[in-house]
C-alpha cells in the first residue's frame, strides 16, 4: 500500500510557508503531488529537488495556519509528542497535593 507524507518548510526569509505531499509508492519510489486540484502525482528521480505542492505566503500565513489547526483540534487529531494535555496537568496537581498532605502534616 502506498504511504504518504506531508512536510512544511518555513521561509522566514521570504514570508512563505511551502507544503510537500510525497507519495511512498510500493515498489520503492518516491512521487511528489503537482496539485491539489487534480491530485496529480509525478515521479521523483533521485537526489531530484522537490517542488512545494502548494505555497501560503504574506499575510495570509497564520490566519491560514490558525484555520487548519482549529480544523485539526475539532477532528481530534493531537501532534505527536504533544505535551501533556490539562486534564493530565490537574491529575498530577491533586496527586503533588495529596502527597504533601501525607508527608508534611504533622501527626496528632
Amino acid at each position: 500500500m502506498n504511504q504518504y507524507e506531508v512536510y512544511c518548510e518555513n521561509l522566514l526569509y521570504r514570508r512563505e510557508l511551502n507544503f510537500y505531499i510525497i507519495k511512498h509508492n510500493v515498489d520503492g519510489s518516491r512521487s511528489c503531488c503537482k496539485s491539489l486540484d487534480t491530485l496529480e502525482f509525478v515521479q521523483l528521480l533521485d537526489n531530484e529537488e522537490i517542488p512545494p505542492t502548494f505555497t501560503i505566503g504574506g499575510h495570509i500565513t497564520k490566519p491560514f495556519l490558525q484555520a487548519m489547526a482549529n480544523m485539526i483540534k475539532e477532528a481530534g487529531i493531537v501532534a505527536e509528542g504533544d505535551p501533556i494535555n490539562q486534564n493530565e496537568l490537574i491529575a498530577v496537581k491533586y496527586h503533588l497535593e495529596d502527597m504533601r498532605n501525607l508527608v508534611f502534616k504533622p501527626n496528632k
